[in-house]
């Protein structure tokens, strides 16, 4: 009986205990049910506030907020979007060509308003680029008005095409051409006790020299004021025929803007509209009224749709080959992808992907300045085991397709690159730094064994006691041996002497036009062009172009998809905000971290990070 009791008792407390528990977890359970229910309720209302809109008599809007990139870096978590970890916003070029290519011959749309005031550029190819589709826009004899409170020389080329130009009665524009800067850092190394060891081939090769220099060596100034001029007398000679000016123009005024300012009395929008620079100087109640007048719309204001909620859905073509488009977009690193870099594992994952799938040609679109020599015969090697098997490679480059981007693209069957392409560069960075004294200053000393003169070393690049004559001479073996694959690689696949190759080498950068005279590409045109060459090569009549690109979680599509629809509704009115940036020495800090190069060797362009 007792024992009966006794076993009673305890399912009567285990039935307690649970009960217990059950009422402890009740409140997390609610918790959870209520946090579901809001996120499901807000999907909801999100998805139906972000319905794309039907134009009718609208005009499209776009707003340049941020730097024209191949392709803007992926959401990575909230934190992204809560806490703003981008700084810099990224306009992905193609989606702007995009819309504006099928605003064209949409008859709902009446004209193409572009806001500049926040513009911050992009590499001089892809402005260019930007330029054609506006050109090509025009044709359709639709309106295009631009507006900026003040316009760089990156926002005047685009907005130089323009029907009507406008800035603010306080604004105005600048050109100044372009220039090439850098922080040299020979005395603060030697400041902090740090040797640095130089190890770069190529007489041109200036990536890294700003560790042993004090300024800019004289090979590195040639090279970049060719490049300069050749750039600003391509867009100086496009604002000058976008605006009817004579030849020369813009130069005279650049040379004697200090005056001319003066005769205006120091008034930026003066000088702009008596030069012909800008067309009308409006407020912002002006800038309203006025495009109120050419796009009438509601009470609420002038009629437009923006150009992220404008869909551009393709027609679906049945029975299609496809021919996979990969871009190979920023400075090319070892490991998985990250945020504004190209990842030699996942591009390389990307193009097996796109193998099994049974594409019939591959696009390769390269922005890249270069980077970690071994992830990028990574990405080379894999481009040519599939075109062992028959695929046709064809590459179309961007902005810039340099050292890396430049070894990447050669082994293809058919390069094109803009006339203002940054390409080139074949050569090989290397640096270490002899940390030893540095630390002896705070009371550090490295000591132990080792089986070798080499144990331990080999890897660099940051050494806390003097590398040896044989680590050092490991090195320069190794940057030797590469730079001589370099060469023979270049020899052999675009079919020139090793003599030719060597004299366009030694770390030299060159523009799409010269890199066509010297036969280091094939064509100059467009990533379309190299599109259809594509579908050519691999005799195709009836295709599709699709995109291979990492694969995201549905939250992070969520996410980026939640970000998108916040900038469309804050976007709602013609506003205007501040980017408070600075992106000089933001840029310079992140650049430094690219280089992850497992043997710290690096086919890198760095010269071409800089420009915009």
């Amino acid at each position: 009986m007792f024992k009966h009791i006794k076993n009673s008792s305890i399912k009567i407390f285990k039935l307690l205990g649970r009960g217990l528990s059950l009422l402890l977890l009740l409140p997390r359970i609610l918790f959870s049910l209520i946090f579901l229910l809001v996120i499901i309720s807000f999907i909801y209302v999100s998805i139906a506030g972000y319905q794309k809109d039907e134009p009718k008599d609208s005009a499209l809007y776009i707003s340049l907020d941020g730097y024209l990139v191949e392709r803007s870096e992926n959401i990575n978590d909230l934190n992204d979007i809560l806490f703003n970890q981008r700084q810099i916003n990224q306009l992905q070029k193609s989606e702007i060509e995009d819309v504006i290519s099928k605003a064209k011959n949409d008859s709902r749309i009446k004209g193409l308003v572009i806001n500049f005031s926040n513009f911050l550029g992009g590499y001089p190819a892809d402005l260019l680029s930007l330029n054609e589709a506006i050109l090509d826009f025009k044709e359709s004899d639709k309106v295009f008005i631009a507006y900026s409170d003040f316009y760089s020389q990156s926002s005047y080329l685009i907005a130089s095409l323009a029907n009507k130009i406008i800035t603010h009665t306080q604004g105005g524009l600048f050109l100044e051409g372009y220039s090439s800067k850098r922080i040299y850092m020979k005395e603060l190394m030697k400041n902090l006790g740090i040797e640095v060891i130089q190890l770069s081939y190529g007489n041109y090769k200036s990536a890294l020299e700003n560790f042993t220099l004090s300024e800019m060596s004289e090979e590195d100034k040639i090279q970049r004021t060719e490049l300069n001029n050749f750039i600003w007398e391509e867009i100086s000679d496009a604002i000058e025929a976008n605006r009817g000016f004579k030849e020369g123009y813009v130069k005279n005024v650049i040379m004697n803007m200090d005056t001319i300012l003066v005769n205006n009395a120091g008034n930026w929008a003066e000088f702009a509209l008596k030069k012909g620079f800008v067309d009308e100087l409006m407020n912002r109640k002006e800038l309203e009224n006025y495009l109120n007048g050419q796009f009438p719309g509601d009470q609420e204001g002038w009629n437009f749709i923006d150009y992220r909620n404008y869909d551009i859905k393709e027609t679906e073509i049945k029975d299609a080959s496809v021919i996979a488009k990969i871009i190979v977009s920023g400075p090319i690193v070892d490991g998985f992808e990250s945020n504004g870099v190209a990842s030699g594992e996942t591009i390389s994952a990307l193009i097996r992907d796109a193998v099994k799938q049974d594409v019939k040609a591959i696009v390769l679109r390269v922005s890249s300045p270069g980077g970690s020599a071994f992830a990028s015969e990574l990405i080379r090697e894999q481009l040519k085991e599939a075109k062992n098997e028959g695929i046709p490679i064809v590459v179309s480059m961007g902005g810039v397709a340099a050292s890396g981007g430049y070894w990447i693209s050669v082994s293809s069957d058919h390069i094109f690159a803009e006339e203002t392409t940054i390409t080139g560069s074949i050569g090989v960075a290397a640096i270490l730094f002899n940390a030893e004294e540095a630390i002896k200053k705070i009371g550090l000393k490295e000591d132990g064994v080792s089986f070798s003169p080499v144990s331990g070393s080999f890897g660099g690049p940051i050494f806390l006691s003097k590398p040896n004559e044989q680590m050092i001479s490991l090195y320069e073996s190794t940057i030797h041996g590469l730079y001589d694959n370099f060469i023979h690689l270049v020899s052999e696949e675009r079919n020139l002497s090793k003599e030719e190759v060597e004299s366009l080498g030694q770390g030299r950068i060159w523009v799409g036009k010269d890199a066509k005279r010297f036969g280091l590409i094939d064509e100059i045109g467009s990533l379309k062009d190299a599109e259809e060459t594509a579908a050519n090569l691999a005799n195709l009549e009836n295709y599709i172009v699709k995109e291979f690109e990492q694969k995201r979680s549905p939250f992070l599509e969520y996410l980026s998809f939640f970000e998108n629809f916040i900038k469309i509704n804050n976007n709602s009115e013609f506003k205007f905000k501040k980017l408070n940036i600075n992106y000089y020495f933001n840029n310079f800090f992140n650049n430094l971290s690219i280089l992850d190069d497992p043997r710290s060797i690096y086919y890198l362009c760095y010269e071409c990070l800089t420009i915009n």
